[in-house]
């Protein structure tokens, strides 16, 4: 699936607007303040917050071992680049669960803006 299938597939199924979802994602895009990374059927949009802590949006269509598989290649791009802190609006129980499976602390926000956010050892 090309990244946009996988996105508007995963806004329809969690009942967002996929039009107003991918016009976001273009403007983070095209500012330059955001950065989006695929990888099997799922892409992962990072928006920097601060030199250690990025916002996390994670749009699926995975499942199973390729969902951890998707996941353990994005929470090791963002150790690579020196993240420590993520910080995310949904969710996704599956997807936290394999967050903490490879290593992540995931707690309540501190931030009132996220629901939950993930300490990367």
């Amino acid at each position: 699936m090309k990244p946009s299938e996988i996105i508007v597939a995963d806004a329809q199924s969690n009942g967002l607007d996929p039009q107003e979802i991918m016009q976001d994602i273009a403007a983070r895009l095209e500012s330059q303040t955001a950065v989006m990374l695929p990888k099997n059927n799922s892409v992962l949009l990072i928006t920097p917050l601060s030199q250690d802590s990025t916002e996390w949006n994670l749009f699926t269509q995975d499942t199973g071992q390729k969902l951890v598989e998707s996941i353990a290649y994005f929470l090791e791009q963002l150790r690579k680049a020196g993240m420590q802190t993520i910080y995310s609006m949904v969710d996704n129980e599956e997807a936290i669960q394999i967050i903490q499976s490879q290593g992540v602390q995931v707690m309540q926000s501190d931030d009132p803006e996220y629901d939950w956010m993930g300490r990367i050892v």
